[in-house]
């Protein structure tokens, strides 16, 4: 959270205190990734758990940049904000953050062909990941409902609404990821009553969500988090 103003020196030393290992663990985790970016990202297997390997390599590349970004951005801000000089000592770290971004950005660069030959792939199988949750919980309400009818009882309203909701998201999850498609599908998820939807697949469900937005923006949250 935000220091408070008489705490923000101290906060800054010991930002400045752990920002070269800070960075240098950020350095390895970039090259790690580098190196799964370059051994899983091919154009020679097109397996459904390898689409699943790789979109999250996408996905995990925007969220290091993200936090590469922050730590510099944050660092510099106090300093531009506070009489604290920056020390010598951590110039290079900074400039490795910078070069940490150029290194991320290139990567996705270079792979630009093969995530534009893959990414409606990687996107459908995630899709298809929410619909294997969503499909069997659409039918098992359209089953206690239509029983409902039939007995003559008086129809849940709170399954009534939770089966509007839960088809609009499996009629927009049937199509193209498109900005539109995702803010509706999020609109109908935030409106779902769970408390028929156990506890993991509500989890599931909102970071299979999460991954999607990142996928239907990637090229933009790259930009975005890179640039420096």
């Amino acid at each position: 959270g935000k220091p408070p103003k008489d705490g923000i020196s101290e906060y800054l030393k010991a930002m400045d205190d752990s920002l070269r290992d800070d960075v240098q663990a950020l350095h390895m985790q970039a090259c790690a990734w580098m190196v799964r970016m370059e051994s899983n990202f091919s154009s020679k297997v097109f397996l459904s758990e390898v689409f699943s390997v790789r979109g999250n390599l996408l996905i995990q590349g925007v969220l290091l940049a993200n936090h590469v970004a922050a730590v510099a951005k944050s660092n510099l801000s106090l300093h531009m904000n506070t009489p604290v000089p920056i020390k010598q000592s951590n110039l290079r770290p900074l400039y490795q953050c910078a070069q940490l971004l150029k290194a991320i950005q290139f990567t996705y660069y270079r792979k630009t062909n093969l995530v534009a030959e893959q990414i409606l792939h990687i996107q459908r199988y995630f899709q298809s990941q929410v619909l294997k949750t969503l499909e069997p919980i659409q039918s098992d309400l359209e089953t206690q409902l239509g029983t409902s009818q039939q007995g003559g009882f008086k129809q849940e309203e709170a399954k009534v609404d939770m089966l509007c909701t839960v088809r609009v998201m499996c009629d927009n999850l049937r199509g193209p990821n498109t900005l539109q498609r995702r803010q509706v599908i999020a609109v109908a998820w935030d409106l779902t009553p769970k408390r028929w939807i156990r506890e993991k697949d509500i989890e599931e469900v909102t970071l299979l969500l999460r991954k999607l937005d990142i996928l239907g923006r990637l090229e933009r949250l790259v930009g975005e988090a890179c640039d420096c």
